[in-house]
C-alpha cells in the first residue's frame, strides 16, 4: 500500500515539474459514467448512451442523418416546425410499444433537467408536440442547422 502511494506522489510530482518547465498538465475524468441522456455527456456516458439507447435519426458514414426511430419527417418553410413519423414497431425492453408521447416526454425531461447535451435544446425547443402516436412534432425558437443532428 505504501509502495503504491510513494508511485502516485512521484508520479504527481514528475507531472507538476514538467507543467512547471512549460509543458502542459492535462487531466481527464470519467467517472462515474451516466447512462442516463439526460445528464452524461463526457466521452464514457456518451460511448454508453449511443450503445443503450436508439435515436430518432443515425448519422451513415459521411455524417448524413438517416432514418432510425423516425421513418421521415418534414420541415416547415421556415426551419422552425420539425414532425417526425416514428416506426410502429419499436418496443423497450419490457415490450412496451414506443409511441409519440415516450418521445415527448425524453425532450421534455431533457429540457427541464438542464443537463448533459441539453444545452443543444434549452433556448431552441420552444415546444414539443404529440400529433398522434406515432408523429411528434418539434417546434423551435430560432432556425437551427444542426438541430437534425443533434436527435
Amino acid at each position: 500500500m505504501k509502495r503504491g502511494l510513494f508511485i502516485v506522489v512521484l508520479l504527481v510530482m514528475a507531472l507538476s515539474v514538467a507543467a512547471l518547465a512549460g509543458g502542459a498538465l492535462r487531466v481527464t475524468f470519467a467517472w462515474p459514467t451516466y447512462i442516463d441522456p439526460a445528464v452524461g455527456s463526457d466521452f464514457s456516458s456518451s460511448a454508453s448512451i449511443v450503445n443503450l439507447y436508439d435515436s430518432l435519426v443515425y448519422p451513415d458514414t459521411k455524417g448524413n442523418p438517416l432514418p432510425h426511430v423516425a421513418t421521415s419527417w418534414e420541415t416547415s418553410a421556415d426551419s422552425l416546425t420539425w414532425t417526425f413519423h416514428l416506426r410502429n414497431d419499436v418496443k423497450f425492453h419490457d415490450g412496451t410499444p414506443l409511441t409519440a408521447t415516450d418521445v415527448k416526454y425524453s425532450m421534455d425531461r431533457l429540457t427541464t433537467i438542464g443537463e448533459g447535451y441539453a444545452f443543444l435544446f434549452v433556448g431552441r425547443v420552444e415546444s414539443t408536440t404529440v400529433i398522434d402516436d406515432y408523429t411528434i412534432q418539434f417546434k423551435l425558437s430560432q432556425p437551427f442547422g444542426p438541430f437534425i443532428s443533434t436527435l
